[in-house]
Parts: structure tokens; sequence; C-alpha cells
């Protein structure tokens, strides 16, 4: 009789975790719109307001001396694969130092349009050596470019973009990296 009691027991157990156990449901439910931000042109201004400010507020400032130097920039590289006006990035730039009231530009108008309308960056150039001829026939101490890149990272809950700007001063005379710094945005 024992055998049978043992017997019920285990097919009662068995029922209950045949029932209960396997039980398990996946709910499957579409994701609602995600809504995904893009670079906007209000980045454009707070991003370079707060990078060219962490730029000059770095030691290279300091071998300014006091004086105003003449600066260009250049070109900024959108490596994002968006449609990301760079155009305002650089007029932002330009505004920015201008403001600071330590730099100056090209005093030709017509030098200084003609260096907006073909903004040059150092990857344009097929050595370093035409690039410094490029420098130098600017006139200028400093020239800035910079790069816009995008990091998406679809593994969380929601698609993260990562926008990372970064400005590089070269020294004009001497060719060389002077300070560069970058910001990230996440959106």
């Amino acid at each position: 009789m024992s055998k049978i009691k043992v017997a019920f027991f285990i097919s009662i157990v068995f029922l209950v975790h045949f029932f209960y156990g396997c039980n398990a449901t996946v709910n499957i439910s579409k994701p609602e719109q995600q809504k995904i931000q893009d670079w906007t042109n209000e980045d454009s201004q707070t991003v370079v307001d707060s990078l060219v400010k962490q730029l000059t507020d770095k030691d290279w400032i300091a071998n300014l001396h006091g004086k105003k130097s003449k600066v260009v920039v250049g070109k900024i590289l959108n490596k994002t694969g968006e449609k990301i006006n760079t155009e305002l990035i650089e007029k932002n730039v330009e505004r920015k130092l201008l403001n600071d009231g330590r730099f100056s530009f090209i005093p030709s108008k017509a030098k200084l349009e003609v260096i907006r309308t073909k903004r040059k960056h150092s990857s344009d150039f097929p050595d370093n050596k035409k690039f410094k001829k490029y420098l130098i026939s600017l006139k200028t101490n400093f020239f800035i470019e910079g790069k816009l890149n995008l990091i998406t990272d679809s593994l969380k809950n929601s698609l993260e973009k990562k926008y990372i700007l970064s400005l590089t001063v070269i020294n004009a005379k001497k060719g060389k990296i002077t300070a560069s710094d970058k910001i990230t945005v996440i959106k």
C-alpha cells in the first residue's frame, strides 16, 4: 500500500509540475515608436560654446602674451553619415573666438571669404609638407579644424546616439598641434 501512495504522490507532483511549471509565457509587444533625437542647430551653438571655452582655457593661450592672434577656422568633417550643417558649426567656432576678444581673423574680407568658401582640413592634403605650405600661405598664427563623429549604441533598451565633436588647434608656423579637445553629446 505504501508503494501505491508513493506512486500516487509522484504522479501528483509530476502533474502539478507539468501544468504549472511549463506554463511560461513570453509577452512580445511591439516597442512604441522611439523618438530618436538628432543633432540640431541648438546643439551646434551650445556644444561649440562649451568646446571653444575648454580650448581657450588651456595653457597654449598663456603663450600669446596678451596679443591678439590671427586664427583661421578650417573644415569640420562630418563623419556621422547624417546630414549635419558643419558650416554652421564652423561659423559658431568663429563667432565664439571673435567674442572671446583674444583672437582676430584675416583683415582682408575678400581673402577671408575665399578661405571660408574653400575651407580646408589637414586630411585634404596628400602630405604634411603641403599642409604646412598651405598654413604659411594663410599668414595666420593658428588653424583650427575638427571632426564630428557618431557612435550609436543599440544594445540598450532605447537607441542611444553619441555625437563627438573634436577640435584641434594647429600652430600655423610650426605645423604642429598646439591643443585639442572633444565634447560628447548623448541623445
